[in-house]
């Protein structure tokens, strides 16, 4: 009697035993895999690292391989006659100072010329904007010769093209060119009404005139007599005026050629951005309008400073 319920009493005990530590299993594996406990992310989650043939592809650029495009900011978009009627001439204004005095306020050279140029391409939008908008205090004629002695401001700032000069100030270099120039073809567009005025009274007093002293001239038409070997041409004083405006409207025209030119006997010192830039965007010519002007020089400042900035480390 005393056996049978000892045996009872143990096998009671064995299945008591069985089924806490069945419990106890369930419980570890609810701690393991339940939904309360976190799960720590993957920090390479959508991270997609550039092939081989596109890190040869940048080095055969001269460009530094970025492994992480996506650590830099996004491509700019090209700006459309649509956006600026969007933007008023304030709303341009105010950005081009925000970078100017940013620039005004960064000590390296480079990197204040970077923000120059930036700053540069946010005037020219403004005068953009104000060739619609004709209820404004300054012309997009000045805005533009403004600008322009902004860029040659930029240009005075370091020798670009010392030997010492890397390939990326070289492409640079040859950016700023390229903006001087457009710049100065859009101020010839807009005086070359006049010039072709002056250059039909010039040549129709030229044509009229005698190289010897006239009686008939008045002398409150007279400036002062231009000597000559053989005497002097009195030379009225709204002639000079013509002379001398026709000679500075041409100027432009002249400069825009010559400079264009220099730029393009550049373009084989630089690392290869510039006819990178002319695949991805539509080259520019001494005709291109000033959208397409800003379109090109802020996505080569884009690549610049992608490739001269620091790369950002990456998380493994």
């Amino acid at each position: 009697m005393f056996s049978s319920q000892q045996s009872l009493h143990e096998s009671e005990a064995s299945r008591s035993s069985e089924t806490m530590m069945m419990k106890k299993k369930k419980r570890k594996k609810s701690t393991k895999h339940g939904s309360g406990v976190p799960q720590e992310p993957r920090r390479d989650a959508g991270h997609k690292p550039r092939s081989d043939s596109q890190l040869r592809k940048a080095e055969a650029h001269g460009k530094k391989p970025c492994k992480s495009r996506s650590a830099f900011p996004e491509e700019p978009r090209p700006p459309t006659a649509e956006a600026h009627r969007q933007r008023s001439v304030e709303d341009h204004m105010k950005e081009a100072k925000k970078l100017k005095h940013k620039a005004d306020a960064t000590l390296d050279k480079m990197a204040k010329a970077l923000c120059y140029l930036e700053a540069a391409l946010a005037f020219v939008e403004s005068a953009i904007a104000m060739e619609t908008e004709p209820e404004t205090p300054k012309s997009a004629y000045t805005m533009f010769s403004e600008t322009l002695d902004l860029i040659r401001f930029i240009l005075k700032l370091k020798n670009y093209t010392d030997p010492s000069a890397t390939a990326r100030e070289r492409d640079f270099f040859i950016l700023c060119l390229r903006c001087q120039s457009l710049l100065q073809m859009a101020m010839f567009r807009y005086r070359r009404d006049s010039a072709l005025r002056y250059s039909r009274t010039l040549a129709d007093h030229f044509r009229s005139s005698s190289w010897s002293v006239s009686p008939s001239v008045s002398k409150s038409s007279v400036a002062s007599p231009v000597t000559s070997g053989s005497g002097s041409l009195i030379v009225p004083q709204h002639i000079q005026q013509a002379a001398a405006s026709y000679v500075s409207i041409t100027t432009l025209f002249l400069s825009a050629h010559e400079t264009w030119e220099q730029a393009d006997e550049l373009m084989h010192s630089g690392s290869g951005l510039l006819r990178e830039l002319d695949s991805s965007v539509s080259p520019l010519s001494l005709t291109a309008s000033m959208i397409s002007l800003v379109t090109y020089i802020r996505l080569g400042l884009h690549w610049i400073r992608r490739d001269t900035e620091p790369e950002p480390a990456l998380i493994t």
